[in-house]
């Protein structure tokens, strides 16, 4: 069984210390699954510094020459390779193919390196673009990208004056380099002025098929180099580890010198594309001999639980490099539950792990997705969940490897608010106990904002409280979901009313009267109404009330209504000898006036102690007999008019 992996030629057989893990699920629930051996592969490669295989990340410096980076997974140390000449004195991008040649670029052109004598040997000017970014595969291909262009380009191993066009990624540019692990290439990519990682799916050449976004990796990512398994970034300041499963970032190297012409640019790795073959057997035995090799990639234990395989690592004349064990383990698919959360916000956002332990018991790996297929795929994890009124269901990828997990359902779905359905004003009579009730089948009341005395004598999470004293009161609820609702209250100390005007309409009246608000009035003090309007017989004295709700205040004013005589006989005998009209003490300023039929103005005055009295007469002097016209102004907006007979003999 052969792989294209990462290679470092050790001679001699030994046997790695390392444990390669490799996990899948029980799905049938008798101890066996079906392991994908070809996963172990990336595993094996970080083994290999157990078997005393040398790790180098070789990285060009800006304007002093080369330097590697040794032991980066273990103790990482810079060692200076070669200098600058004045040959080649600016260094973008570095490449090493599977001899372990060392290439370099400088904008369009392409130079070998001798790291024995340090001699630059230029190959060819035909690059395809000002290269910024540049890697072999594992075929020996070599691919290319340029400063200002989101394409791609390959040559094919040992052509480097031939490229065409190995993928058009519509946006973006490279920022560092095409790096082999696996059956995948990983490519940094700057787009949206971000850097991130994107993992591209291969076919058996090499070429595109498909690509995702894995994460944002460091800013002004510059190279990226694979040895032995594992993926580097490199900036101009920093070397940093890529971890693919989970996807993370770890810092490995520091560059020591805070010059400009230090910077670090181009990256590789020393074994990058170096071909290399790895067999799994059932024994030690078998695998440092080579025989009996496991043909079928997908292999199913034949011991239930745990069982072991063993990998033969050779190199590519065919030498076994060493033997590392294979640890088979067959895992539970998590146990998981649907949950819903009823959400009383209209708008809330919650953290995912706050829903843990709804989903499973144990503590597995959560994320939360959008949807099934992320979920799935163990894509776009969410860092917050968002509700925004209207029911939404989030999917709980709950993983205790890899690839065994389970998918459960979280749903958010509005729950009932309370509505808290009482009067917003209360008013109460002063020196009196007034009780407020809430609305009843809340699970909890409570009450505050009351004087220091009406909390003493009240049960505050009580759905009634008396109160003697006004105030500002606030009362919360909450209904059986856990959603609340706060609701202000406003108690005041009811005001005494005042009669201020008795609008007589003839035959009706309207009381006129202040903080009356909800009063009832009445003319008897026996039937009351809400209306301030009667009917009642002209002249006849009747005293009117108005009482308060609650009743604190009743208030009277007694009232006789404006009437008038048209007959007046001044003849001394007691009968209708003056014309006098009466009420007019509820009108003190009213005004009377009698006019002769021709317009003249005879008399004029207004009540003294609400009386009015006309003899008759005009300057002391009896008038004739006949008829007279008066106007009495009762208020600006009341004017009463009519005509007297006068019988004078």
């Amino acid at each position: 069984m052969s792989f294209f992996l990462f290679f470092l030629l050790i001679l001699g057989s030994k046997f790695s210390n390392a444990q390669v893990q490799l996990y899948a699920c029980d799905e049938n629930g008798n101890g066996t699954a079906s392991f994908n051996l070809q996963q172990a592969e990336a595993q094996i490669l970080q083994s290999l510094p157990d078997l005393n295989v040398q790790e180098e990340v070789w990285i060009t410096k800006r304007k002093t020459g080369i330097a590697k980076v040794v032991q980066p997974s273990t103790a990482p140390q810079l060692i200076d390779v070669c200098p600058a000449n004045a040959t080649l004195s600016d260094f973008y991008e570095l490449a090493i193919n599977s001899a372990q040649e060392i290439y370099v670029s400088f904008r369009w052109d392409l130079y070998r390196v001798n790291t024995e004598n340090c001699q630059y040997i230029h190959i060819t000017n035909q690059l395809p673009t000002n290269v910024i970014a540049m890697s072999f595969d594992n075929q020996d291909n070599l691919y290319a990208g340029g400063l200002n262009t989101s394409i791609v380009y390959r040559a094919e191993a040992g052509d480097f004056n031939n490229w065409s066009v190995w993928h058009d990624f519509g946006n973006g540019v490279a920022s560092g380099d095409y790096v082999m692990i696996g059956e995948y290439m990983y490519i940094a990519w700057r787009t949206g002025g971000q850097d991130v990682l994107y993992k591209v799916t291969v076919d058996e050449d090499n070429q595109y098929v498909s690509h995702e976004v894995l994460g944002s990796i460091y800013p002004d990512t510059y190279g990226m180099a694979g040895e032995n398994g594992q993926l580097y970034g490199v900036t101009r300041d920093q070397l940093y580890r890529i971890n693919l499963s989970p996807f993370s970032t770890q810092l490995v190297y520091d560059n020591p010198s805070g010059s400009w012409e230090d910077n670090w640019l181009g990256a590789a790795g020393l074994h990058e594309a170096v071909f290399y073959d790895i067999s799994f057997h059932h024994s030690q035995q078998e695998a440092q001999s080579g025989q009996n090799p496991i043909t079928d990639y997908q292999f199913t234990n034949t011991t239930p639980g745990l069982q072991m395989l063993y990998a033969q690592i050779a190199d590519q004349n065919g030498v076994t490099i060493g033997v590392t064990e294979i640890h088979l383990n067959v895992i539970q698919q998590p146990a998981t539950s649907n949950y819903t959360q009823l959400v009383c916000e209209n708008s809330a956002t919650f953290q995912p792990q706050d829903f843990n332990q709804h989903i499973a018991a144990d503590a597995y790996t959560f994320t939360y997705h959008s949807t099934l297929q992320n979920a799935e795929d163990n894509q776009s994890p969410l860092s917050t969940l968002s509700f925004t009124g209207t029911s939404i269901t989030y999917f709980v990828r709950v993983s205790v490897a890899e690839n065994c997990y389970s998918i459960a359902q979280l749903d958010l779905q509005p729950a009932e608010t309370p509505e808290l359905d009482i009067p917003l004003q209360h008013q109460i009579c002063p020196g009196e106990a007034y009780t407020i009730h809430a609305p009843g089948g809340f699970q909890q009341y409570l009450w505050s904002g009351l004087h220091a005395d009406d909390i003493a004598a009240n049960n505050l999470t009580s759905s009634a409280i008396t109160i003697t004293q006004p105030a500002q009161i606030t009362l919360s609820v909450t209904n059986a979901f856990g959603c609340s609702t706060t609701q202000n209250i406003s108690v005041i100390a009811l005001p005494q009313p005042q009669i201020v005007n008795i609008i007589d309409q003839g035959n009706s009246i309207q009381i006129v009267a202040e903080n009356a608000q909800n009063a009832e009035y009445s003319i008897d003090g026996t039937n009351w109404q809400q209306s301030p309007v009667f009917t009642y017989d002209p002249g006849t004295e009747i005293t009117v009330h108005v009482r308060t709700q609650p009743a604190c205040y009743i208030i009277t004013r007694d009232f006789i209504s404006f009437i008038s005589y048209n007959v007046i006989t001044p003849n001394g005998d007691g009968k209708n000898d003056v014309w006098q009209p009466l009420g007019l003490e509820n009108y003190p300023d009213a005004e009377v006036q009698i006019f002769n039929r021709y317009g003249k103005l005879l008399f004029s005055q207004q009540p003294r102690n609400g009386i009015i009295e006309w003899r008759g007469k005009y300057l002391g002097r009896p008038l004739p007999s006949g008829t007279y016209w008066y106007i009495i102004r009762l208020t600006p907006q009341r004017v009463e008019s009519g005509h007297i007979t006068l019988i004078n003999k």
